[in-house]
């Protein structure tokens, strides 16, 4: 968001993009947040995973800052967990490494990333509830690249309304 505001990035993709005269946005994806691993790990044979049973094995974090951090913290404080991290990572790239490399177990945004090598994807039981994903520029910000973004939204709605992103 900082980068927007900063105008290092035109435009970007974030979830908890606030309703802010400064910003234009609009919704691009549902996603919720999901347990990562090794596909050889234990988990990667599992379709869901508790918050009391990701406990057991040595978990990657975000930083705080992260939007992915923050959805983390919830549910594992909704069940009166505190989960330490074995490591913390500063970015996406970073997580998918740490977990690609068998460090631990790690979270990320369910399609933040097309990788799918070395990476096994599990659900957690207690984050159901899907956020939605906001392309967004700064209000006045145009621009051919920036108008894309939001044309190639506009047109993943199909001639019915139903939204083609969100088929399986």
């Amino acid at each position: 968001m900082a980068a927007a505001v900063d105008q290092r990035v035109d435009v970007a993709v974030l979830p908890e993009v606030p309703q802010d005269n400064r910003f234009r946005r609009e919704a691009c994806v549902q996603q919720r947040v999901v347990a990562i691993c090794h596909p050889f790990h234990d988990l990667s044979r599992e379709s869901r995973v508790s918050a009391l049973g990701l406990m057991q094995y040595p978990l990657v974090f975000r930083t705080r800052d992260s939007a992915t951090h923050r959805v983390v913290d919830r549910a594992f404080r909704a069940v009166n967990l505190r989960a330490t991290p074995a490591i913390v990572v500063n970015t996406r790239e970073g997580m998918l490494e740490a977990v690609a490399n068998r460090l631990g177990v790690g979270f990320v945004w369910e399609h933040g990333s097309s990788r799918i090598d070395r990476i096994a994807k599990v659900a957690i039981a207690e984050i159901e509830a899907e956020t939605p994903e906001y392309i967004f520029s700064l209000a006045g910000k145009r621009g051919k690249l920036v108008e894309l973004f939001y044309l190639a939204r506009s047109l993943s709605r199909s001639a019915d309304g139903a939204d083609i992103l969100s088929a399986p």
